[in-house]
C-alpha cells in the first residue's frame, strides 16, 4: 500500500531543512548515514529511514521484529 501526501508551500513540513530528502539534495551524506544507522522511522513518501521522526516528512514508526 502506498500513501501519497501532497505538500504545498503552506504546509509546515514543506521547507523543513532537516528532511533527509533535503539533506540528500545538499549532499550531506554524513548526516544521512547517521540518521539511517538505527532507524526507527520510515518516510512514506520517499522511503528513506531515520532515527528521529523530524528527519522525514511523512513518518511511519517502524516496529522492531524479534
Amino acid at each position: 500500500m502506498t500513501m501519497l501526501i501532497n505538500l504545498t508551500e503552506g504546509d509546515p513540513q514543506f521547507h523543513h531543512k532537516q528532511f533527509l530528502c533535503t539533506l540528500a539534495d545538499r549532499k550531506q551524506m554524513l548526516t544521512l548515514a547517521q540518521q539511517a544507522k538505527d532507524a526507527k522511522y520510515f518516510c512514506t513518501l520517499c522511503g528513506r529511514v531515520a532515527t528521529e521522526e523530524n528527519y522525514v516528512c511523512a513518518p511511519f514508526e517502524l516496529f522492531k521484529i524479534k
